[in-house]
């Protein structure tokens, strides 16, 4: 996946256009929608980001690193109290930071 190349060098503005193409591709890619997400967070594109890693975290609800994401962008654009809620939401289905099963 070239994308993720140009993200592990630091290019995030060619990674972008290449990850906004998967997504015209397959729509319902969740991996995809949480990498391009966090592209947008990095380039400080906060409304993109947040439309797309809610649309991931709709399809995958259990999606810890989509939340994340989602909590980061909201945070960027200063929705600190909906970034709570959202990473709360994740936890509610039952997971951590790193996907065990969270014991409560």
């Amino acid at each position: 996946f070239l994308a993720m190349i140009w993200i592990e060098k630091k290019n995030i503005l060619l990674a972008i256009p290449l990850l906004e193409q998967a997504i015209k591709l397959d729509p319902y890619y969740p991996e995809a929608l949480n990498n391009l997400g966090s592209a947008y967070t990095k380039v400080r594109r906060f409304t993109d980001a947040i439309r797309v890693l809610k649309k991931a975290v709709l399809l995958v609800p259990v999606f810890a690193s989509a939340y994340l994401n989602l909590g980061s962008a909201q945070r960027g654009r200063g929705l600190a109290g909906r970034a709570f809620r959202g990473q709360s939401g994740w936890r509610a289905h039952g997971s951590d930071t790193i996907g065990r099963t969270n014991p409560r």
